[in-house]
Parts: structure tokens; C-alpha cells; sequence
């Protein structure tokens, strides 16, 4: 009877393992982390707005409800002036950059050019030239990377390395983390210095892809690259649509799917451990 105690005790502990899923979750860029309560640190202070209810920032044009949470910061790279950079941190496998775009020429330049560093390393360029086209897309994805590691990661968006003017309208950071996990300590800060950044390391992307959808309602590696779309995959706080030409992308079925196969090998391992 010990015996078979013992094995049951390791089949249930081999059960548990398998059925550890993974669950995306927003940073908002005003509410910030639902989990940690950790908000996206933003410098210059002074160079961003609540775009929502900016009155004479020239980005007016999109409505509250097309946003996560019905809001998003705003901020504008001026030519000769300070990098403007949003960070924040997250314990996870995977990290998307949540933008809302426009191809407008003038008030306001829609000009982007962001890149991004996860932890301390530059991964991934976003660029892309206004077309003259004045409608605001919603959800877009600018930065995607589902192959990190697990565990804490810092990721950063910076704005004016190409040195000339762009505009970021941040919506959100979504992050995928395992279920099981605890809220992690914080680790050094999500903040890091933009000195010795320059824009010859980064590799040029500048892809439209909607966003992934993550765990409050409704998970590709490296920047996006180069004016086509995909759409995103889904997660768990709100709905997001695809604001371009999709092609099929992974989902919050995913999930569901490693549920099943977890649920499956757990019984699996339960029976073998208790048959030997």
C-alpha cells in the first residue's frame, strides 16, 4: 500500500506539470499590470500624454473604444530632441507591442520608427513611412517574440533613432506566462539607459500585424517585418481585430489544445506509474 501511495503522490505531481498552461496578460499602458500592479515606466515624462484626453496633441482622430481599456499614451520623437522610450517588465515566454497607427502626412506625422530592447539587447526595428492614408488602425502589432525564456524579462520601446520625427501611440504590452507561476519579485529596474543605443544595430521591420487578444477578455520571434499583415494571435484581456490582411496565426485555442494533451498524458502517466 506505501507503494502504491508513493507512485500516486508522483503521478498527481507529473498531472499537475502537464496541465500548466499558459495565459496572456496586458500591461495597459495607464492601468498597467493587473498581476504585478506594475505600470509601463515612460521617459521623458513630460513627452507623453494620456491620449485619450490630450487636447492639443495633434493624434485625436481615434476613438476611446478601439483602444484597450479606452486608453493609449501619446508621444512624438522631435528632430533634435530626446529618445522617447516606454518600458516595462514582465515575467514570461512570450512579449507583444501593442500600437495604434496612422498613415497621416501631417498634424499628425504618422512617421513611425520604434525599436525595441528586451533586456538590454536591441531585437527589433519598426518602420514605416506615412501614406497619406488619415485613419487610425487599432491593435496592431509592432513587436512580437514568443522563443524567450522563462521567467523576468524587461522589454523597452524607443522612438527617434532614425532622427527624424515619429510619433508612438502605445496601447498596451501583452505577455504570456505560465498559470502556475507566482507574481515574481521585482528584479532591477525596467528602465534602462538609451546612451549607447544607436540606430546601426537594429534590424529593420515593418510589418502591420494585429494584435494578440489577452486573458482580461478576450501568443512569432523578432520584430514584424516589412508592410504585410498577419493576424494576431488571441489571448485573455479583450477582443482585438485585424487591421489589415491576415493570414491564419496561433490562438488562444492553444491553449485549449495543450489542455487536452496535458489532461491526456497526465492519465497516461497515472496509469503507467500505478500498473508498474
Amino acid at each position: 500500500m506505501p507503494q502504491i501511495m508513493h507512485r500516486l503522490a508522483v503521478a498527481l505531481l507529473l498531472f499537475k506539470g502537464v496541465l500548466c498552461t499558459l495565459r496572456n496578460v496586458s500591461i495597459d499602458d495607464t492601468m498597467g499590470d493587473p498581476v504585478t500592479r506594475r505600470n509601463i515606466i515612460y521617459n521623458p515624462p513630460g513627452d507623453w500624454a494620456h491620449g485619450q484626453s490630450c487636447r492639443s496633441c495633434s493624434a485625436q482622430a481615434t476613438q476611446p473604444e478601439d483602444a484597450f481599456d479606452g486608453t493609449w499614451h501619446n508621444s512624438t520623437y522631435q528632430v533634435g530632441g530626446s529618445l522617447v522610450s516606454a518600458s516595462a517588465q514582465f515575467n514570461g515566454t512570450a512579449v507583444y507591442v501593442i500600437c495604434i497607427l496612422t498613415g497621416s502626412l501631417q498634424r499628425p506625422n504618422g512617421n513611425s520608427d520604434m525599436t525595441f530592447i528586451l533586456d538590454g539587447k536591441t531585437v527589433g526595428n519598426f518602420a514605416l513611412a506615412p501614406d497619406g492614408d488619415d485613419e487610425y488602425k487599432s491593435n496592431v502589432t509592432v513587436y512580437a517574440n514568443e522563443s524567450l525564456s522563462s521567467g523576468v524579462h524587461n522589454i523597452t520601446l524607443v522612438s527617434g533613432l532614425a532622427g527624424q520625427e515619429s510619433l508612438v501611440l502605445l496601447d498596451r504590452i501583452i505577455y504570456s506566462m505560465d498559470d502556475g507561476d507566482g507574481v515574481p519579485e521585482p528584479s532591477a529596474s525596467a528602465q534602462i539607459s538609451l546612451d549607447n543605443i544607436s540606430s546601426s544595430g537594429s534590424s529593420t521591420s515593418s510589418a502591420l500585424k494585429s494584435s494578440p487578444t489577452d486573458s482580461k477578455s478576450s501568443s512569432d520571434s523578432t520584430g514584424v517585418a516589412n508592410a504585410t499583415s498577419a493576424s494576431q494571435p488571441t489571448n485573455s484581456d479583450s477582443a482585438a481585430s485585424s487591421s489589415a490582411s491576415s493570414s491564419t496565426s496561433p490562438s488562444a485555442t492553444s491553449s485549449g489544445w495543450r489542455n487536452e494533451v496535458g489532461t491526456i498524458a497526465g492519465i497516461l502517466a497515472i496509469s503507467l506509474i500505478l500498473l508498474v
